[in-house]
């Protein structure tokens, strides 16, 4: 685990030392945290801009129903930090974004579990898989089919997939941020 953690400061750096000029990176006091403060697209090559754009997630994670949005304003009663999707069992998930795969597991109310990290201050976690086909410390890319939709856990009322965005370490609706989201909405 040292090494892989190393490995990651490693490439941390580099990707950090690759942007400079381009990008400005302020760290945080909380070490998973850094805010883009300015974004200058045209001293970026193309391949500079990709690299930004596949680190956000934006790419929808699976095809099927939006059946309940993100809703935190009941943060004492029943809050959903996530959008819920339905669809088949068995429908291929997809990663929304470019990142390393934080966890892969159970847990009694969600079932099968994803968490991505993403760079720039992103999480994304995809709930409730029939199974998930990446492992801890994985590198995924952006619409790599991570899992397969399902119904598991304690918490689901038949086949969806649980949608979350985090950023910074707190919930954020995830339409802000899917590209197939905003033109529906």
């Amino acid at each position: 685990l040292r090494q892989d953690l190393n490995s990651m400061k490693k490439m941390d750096q580099e990707i950090r030392a690759s942007l400079n000029g381009y990008v400005s990176v302020v760290e945080s006091k909380n070490l998973d945290s850094t805010v883009i403060t300015d974004l200058n697209f045209k001293k970026m090559t193309v391949d500079q801009e990709k690299t930004i754009f596949n680190s956000v997630p934006s790419l929808m994670p699976v095809e099927g129903f939006i059946t309940r949005g993100y809703d935190a304003s009941s943060l004492f009663t029943d809050p959903h930090l996530g959008m819920d999707i339905a669809a088949a069992s068995g429908t291929p998930v997809k990663a929304t974004a470019d990142g390393i795969v934080m966890f892969s597991g159970w847990t009694d109310d969600g079932g099968y579990v994803l968490i991505i990290k993403h760079n720039y201050g992103f999480s994304s976690v995809y709930k409730h898989n029939e199974c998930n086909l990446v492992s801890p410390l994985e590198k995924v890319v952006k619409g790599q089919v991570i899992a397969l939709l399902g119904n598991t856990g304690k918490i689901t009322s038949g086949a969806h997939l649980h949608f979350e965005i985090w950023r910074d370490n707190k919930p954020v609706d995830p339409i802000l941020y899917l590209e197939e989201t905003k033109n529906k909405s």
